[in-house]
């Protein structure tokens, strides 16, 4: 399956591509994250594991890509930069767990390599696992 992505918006220096129930998990014994608003982009997945490759052709730092393992548990995948996604309340905090841990979040695609804020295409390919 292959995906376009135009125009998101990104203000954290960051997109995730994620199940919404990404955003419902948190260390254990805390509670989840809230919730801002929309995702940027949000489209229907069948549920299960996927093999991931995403491409940036124009960023901050030229074309960048990457590639990694995407879980689909609830049969959407959410593209955005999640400052918009997530509560101002729980943001410090969603930062602290999920982009910059020293063992980052099993599932998710963290895009970085682009190099700062402004409005970004993304191209995400994703082929589910046997």
């Amino acid at each position: 399956m292959d995906y376009r992505f135009e125009n998101i918006p990104v203000d954290s220096g960051v997109i995730v591509i994620a199940d919404p129930d990404h955003y419902l998990r948190s260390e254990p014994g805390k509670q989840p994250y809230g919730f801002k608003r929309r995702p940027s982009h949000c489209v229907s997945v069948e549920e299960g594991e996927y093999e991931a490759e995403w491409s940036m052709p124009d960023s901050w730092q030229g074309a960048v890509e990457g590639k990694g393992a995407l879980k689909v548990t609830s049969g959407k995948v959410w593209v955005s930069d999640p400052c918009y996604v997530v509560s101002d309340k729980d943001w410090e905090r969603y930062l602290k767990e999920q982009i910059f841990p020293k063992k980052k979040p099993e599932g998710v695609l963290i895009l970085d390599k682009h190099g700062g804020d402004g409005q970004f295409t993304v191209l995400l390919k994703l082929l589910k696992k046997e």
